[in-house]
């Protein structure tokens, strides 16, 4: 710059810092305060604008994926679950109400999608659905699933007019199509949606420092000993095999991200309604730490968790909630779960899948006067009763007879052991499909099975006497497992390449129980998994030490069996 130019510049600097020196003190101050409010309004921008271009920005539309027919091991595990069920027959009856809308309520879709890398898949199903719903009038805070095998009527396309599951609409349309059924259905105003998949949960919760959860005995051994169930297929296809806790004990476990996509996930032990009830207690947990990051760790969850989120939400949506954003991470959270029991019956949809068939006209309602009225959680479950409760099976006479029968023979202790193979054990399963009560380890040894042996898998009693199994080959599996009658027809024989685990499935149709033996040759560890098709209801006994079972049926261990 010419040496003139310099000087005419730094005159006129000049001339405007005295004229700002004559003005009144107070104004002086105000012009201060708006200059430095101002530069610090622009930082604030800036970094809550790079925080969002963090994220995946998506309208949610896409052309649709191919569906199969025959579907997945997951969808078969769906189906048939629904068809074990006494549910009536019915047809489904559409909402004919308006949309609710109220300006007060700001409502999002929260769509955990199955994919398991940090790249969004297309090709996935929408199997978590979440409505969190903000009403910023009461400072209220909702989250509500919905059940992934709600039956809804495809709007457009190839399959145009046949029913299919919730989750499948993601495979048909995306978050859009998802979002879209979620508000036609239930008249309820929401477009905006938030996707993440199965690294997102595992990454967020271990930012927050993991979650602590209360677990039963049933879950804690399913995650301890997954052999031969969903969960193995979890723990292997998420590559999560050194990270995963297996020292869980009935009560509060400190879960970090792999673990508590276990759980998450967990629905083999019962059914879906429990799985969602599991993935909101996950949710409201980590919110629950995320209230203890300090300014430094928040701002890393941020820089890990936005990359792996989808979102159409604007700048502005987000910046609209922030004001209030302490408040609701405050707020006691009011959960419930749709459909509303006795509020469905079970229909056909495409591709030979049974479908929830809701009646919509009440369901809506109801929704609506949970979101927008004062009707609480507490007060439908009340109306229509609780849908978890309906199938639990600690809540049953049957566990509670079973439990007193055990009680009796070997006192109320329970022995609990993290670590080593052979530990006595009380015996707790249902009478409805298990393999009896008794205890194992030698305590007891000659204490009777109740009738659930029966039921599941012949006549026998369970021992605590019988023959180990260690290191059986799977030739040996296949023996110990059973060909006896009492079993069953062998259905299938599958040989895991990547852990040599051999897993035989047997069904008996004169029980309509379908038992599936897993055995790992290298360790001699074995689990076996009694389903009852009738009433849906599953239990699983595990040996670190090797299980038998004999001709009638009857588990014989020398080691741990823990049922559930």
């Amino acid at each position: 710059m010419p040496e003139e130019r310099k000087e005419g510049f730094a005159a006129k600097w000049k001339d405007l810092w005295q004229k700002f020196l004559g003005l009144k003190l107070w104004i002086r101050i105000v012009a201060i305060v708006l200059v430095v409010v101002l530069a610090l309004g622009l930082v604030a921008y800036g970094y809550f604008h790079s925080k969002y271009r963090l994220m995946n920005i998506s309208d949610g539309k896409f052309a649709g994926t191919e569906v199969s027919a025959e579907g997945d091991s997951q969808d078969e595990l769906e189906n048939e679950e629904l068809q074990s069920r006494e549910i009536e027959e019915k047809q489904a009856i559409e909402a004919t109400g308006e949309i609710e809308e109220d300006k007060a309520v700001f409502n999002i879709l929260l769509i955990g999608t199955d994919d398991r890398t940090t790249k969004f898949n297309d090709n996935a199903r929408g199997d978590t659905c979440i409505l969190l719903s903000i009403n910023r009038e009461t400072n209220q805070v909702h989250l509500v699933s919905f059940e992934r095998a709600i039956g809804v009527k495809i709007p457009s396309g190839e399959y145009e007019g046949q029913w299919d599951w919730l989750t499948h609409m993601f495979w048909y349309g995306g978050p859009y199509l998802m979002t879209r059924q979620i508000r036609e259905n239930f008249k309820v105003d929401v477009t905006k949606y938030i996707r993440v998949n199965i690294r997102t949960f595992m990454e967020l919760v271990d930012s927050v420092g993991g979650v602590d959860i209360d677990m039963t005995e049933a879950e804690c051994n399913n995650i301890n000993h997954p052999e031969g169930t969903f969960t193995a297929g979890n723990i292997k296809g998420m590559h999560v095999e050194n990270e995963v806790q297996q020292d869980l004990v009935p009560g509060i476990n400190h879960l970090n991200g792999a673990t508590a996509m276990c759980y998450a996930r967990l629905r083999a032990i019962d059914d879906d309604w429990h799985r969602v009830e599991r993935q909101r207690k996950v949710i409201l947990a980590a919110v629950e730490n995320l209230k203890k990051l300090s300014v430094t760790e928040l701002d890393k969850l941020l820089n890990n968790v936005l990359p792996l989120v989808q979102t159409n939400l604007t700048e502005g949506d987000i910046a609209s909630l922030i004001p209030e954003a302490a408040t609701f991470v405050n707020m006691d959270y009011d959960t419930t779960t749709f459909p509303l029991k006795h509020t469905y019956g079970l229909m056909d949809g495409m591709c030979g899948r049974k479908v929830l068939a809701l009646d919509f006209e009440t369901d809506a309602e109801e929704l609506q006067n949970f979101l927008y009225g004062e009707t609480t959680a507490e007060e439908l479950s009340e109306k229509y009763g609780s849908a978890t409760g309906e199938y639990s099976y600690k809540n049953s006479e049957s566990y509670k007879q079973n439990y007193q029968d055990a009680e009796a023979a070997v006192g109320k202790e329970t022995y609990i052991q993290k670590t080593g193979k052979s530990m006595p054990t009380l015996v707790e399963t249902p009478s409805s499909q298990g393999v009896g009560t008794a205890a194992a380890g030698g305590i007891a040894a000659d204490a009777p099975a109740d009738q659930g042996a029966n039921a599941a898998a012949g006549t026998g009693t369970v021992s605590g006497a019988g023959n180990d199994a260690a290191g059986a080959s799977s030739a040996d599996a296949q023996a110990a497992a059973g060909t006896a009658s009492s079993l069953g027809a062998v259905e299938s024989t599958t040989t895991d390449p990547a852990t040599g685990i051999v897993t035989i499935v047997y069904y008996n149709e004169a029980t309509g129980v379908r038992t599936a033996v897993a055995s790992n040759p290298v360790n001699g560890a074995t689990t076996v998994t009694a389903a009852d098709t009738g009433n849906g209801t599953t239990v699983t006994a595990h040996s670190a030490d090797g299980v038998t079972v004999d001709a009638s049926g009857a588990a014989a261990d020398s080691g741990v069996v823990q049922g559930q």
